[in-house]
């Protein structure tokens, strides 16, 4: 459920490797990671990039979906938002997904994250998020639902 469109070209991947090694010289300390599991497979990107305005930078992952739910998103998150605010001391961090999108708010709203008016990314509607360096104090605990209140008791 991502805003942008998917690397379907090669063109499209020489774009983005060109683009990337741009944003390296002129942003250092931005740019793309890729992220391995424990056996050393490839299962996807974090990202802190320019976006918007020229002191917008958003946070994103981009996960296989055989890496969903495994905890990668929010511990690849909370290392991005302690470079973001901690090395690059930047002011604030900004987050974008599609409306529809019911398991990325969550994860922000445990960074931190405060839901901002609606926008737009590259002509699709997307709910915002925005957290600020003063509000940044490491990942919140998961608020208990129902598959973390324990066993249900007759």
């Amino acid at each position: 459920m991502l805003l942008d469109d998917p690397i379907a070209t090669l063109d499209d991947a020489m774009g983005l490797v060109v683009w990337a090694n741009k944003l390296y010289r002129e942003r250092p300390g931005l740019g793309l990671w890729h992220t391995r599991d424990r056996a050393g497979r490839f299962i996807g990107l974090f990202s802190l990039t320019p976006s918007g305005t020229a002191d917008d930078v958003a946070i994103g992952v981009r996960l296989l979906p055989s890496a969903w739910g495994r905890g990668y998103a929010i511990e690849g998150g909370a290392a991005l938002c302690t470079h973001a605010f901690e090395t690059l001391q930047l002011p604030a961090l900004i987050a974008q997904c599609v409306p529809e999108n019911r398991s990325v708010p969550p994860l922000l709203q445990r960074l931190g994250f405060d839901e901002i008016e609606a926008g737009e990314q590259f002509g699709n509607p997307a709910r915002r998020f925005r957290l600020a360096r003063k509000d940044w104090h490491g990942l919140r605990p998961r608020r208990a639902g129902p598959r973390d209140a324990g066993p249900a008791h007759d």
